[in-house]
């Protein structure tokens, strides 16, 4: 499942639901010692989710017993504490809280159990990134005055990596979409 992180961001939700989750990647550098360029075809998402008018399905996730990662690149400026009155029942707007609420929809659903706590991976480029995010569902925890035994779950079964990424993907290759659609042979 992929969700957007921001308000502005349903156009490329709906984008990529409408390739049906696919899209393309290129790859350009180098690898031991030679230039590379090869193109990978990515396919790893089947449900898209707007949390802004979805928040129900957005939680609902949570109650999913196969669900182990949530991984997240909101950007640096998207793992931030930004006070939030309660978003249990209604969309959050930092991702901090929006993990904070699924967090607790999950802990709810599996009555606390410690196996059902999730790893989650930050791939955002700051430094202590997983430390950053576990503080901030912390702080949010307490400003919505959460049971403590939800607070114990978060610390205790519940693994915030610290995480630098190995590559950089730019963004969509404007100036060279034509050159790209002639030699896939889509757009």
């Amino acid at each position: 499942a992929v969700s957007q992180p921001r308000p502005s961001g349903k156009p490329k939700l709906d984008q990529l639901a409408a390739q049906d989750g696919l899209y393309t990647l290129v790859v350009r550098g180098i690898e031991q010692g030679a230039p590379v360029e090869r193109v990978e075809r990515i396919a790893v998402f089947g449900e898209f989710i707007d949390p802004y008018t979805q928040w129900e399905a957005f939680l609902a996730l949570a109650e999913q017993p196969e669900l182990e990662v949530l991984v997240s690149n909101t950007t640096e400026a998207g793992l931030t504490y930004q006070f939030t009155e309660s978003s249990l029942d209604k969309p959050a707007i930092s991702y901090p809280a929006k993990v904070a609420a699924l967090l607790y929809r999950r802990f709810v659903a599996f009555n606390g159990d410690p196996d059902k706590g999730l790893l989650l991976l930050p791939c955002e480029l700051i430094e202590g990134n997983g430390d950053e995010l576990k503080r901030c569902v912390l702080q949010h925890s307490a400003d919505w005055e959460l049971p403590e035994p939800f607070v114990a779950w978060v610390s205790e079964h519940n693994r915030f990596l610290n995480s630098l990424v190995d590559r950089i993907v730019t963004g969509y290759p404007g100036e060279e979409a034509e050159q790209w659609r002639e030699r896939l042979g889509y757009e």
